[in-house]
């Protein structure tokens, strides 16, 4: 039979444990969190770097300002069906997004007697984190000999395209 001793421990041991599972009961909660996530409507973060090259410095100045948007390119002397390049060095400083470059615009005045192509490096893609730097060139062919002073300058407005896409970092020719 248990002793009084022994039932009085087992009440003491209940309400011990009673009251510290109403005490937690009492004392648990629920939070939530609501609210709205959103980014920046940024550009991509893309721009030229580096020096330019040239394919002949007698006839051909180019000059790009590290860390913006916008290169020039002069073109002096030409001969009759002699092509010329500018080649730009372009870099992505996004941490997770690559970049596909294209060309997307080539205005010439005069294209009777200039020919402007573009070209792209490395299948156009510029993976992020400065991993890889992409080569894009102007090329600038003189077509006939001009007659007429007219006929000797053009003006030419070349622009290449970033557009944003997921590469992964491990895909990108640097890191092949």
């Amino acid at each position: 039979m248990p002793t009084k001793n022994s039932i009085k421990l087992v009440i003491i041991l209940s309400l011990v444990l009673f009251l510290g599972v109403g005490y937690s009961v009492v004392n648990s909660i629920s939070l939530s969190v609501t609210g709205n996530i959103g980014s920046g409507s940024e550009s991509i973060r893309v721009h030229f770097t580096g020096t330019p090259k040239v394919s002949n410095a007698s006839k051909v100045t180019a000059t790009s300002t590290a860390g913006t948007l916008t290169a020039n390119v002069t073109v002096n002397n030409l001969v009759l069906n002699e092509t010329v390049t500018a080649t730009y060095y372009v870099t992505n400083n996004e941490k997770d997004v690559g970049a596909l470059i294209t060309s997307d615009e080539i205005i010439n005045s005069n294209p009777d007697y200039y020919e402007v192509t573009t070209s792209v490096k490395e299948s156009s893609i510029l993976c992020p984190q400065n991993a890889f730097t992409n080569e894009v060139t102007v090329s600038i062919k003189l077509k006939k000999t001009p007659i007429t002073t007219s006929d000797n300058s053009a003006n030419i407005s070349v622009k290449f395209n970033a557009t944003p896409t997921t590469y992964e970092i491990t895909e990108c020719p640097a890191y092949t």
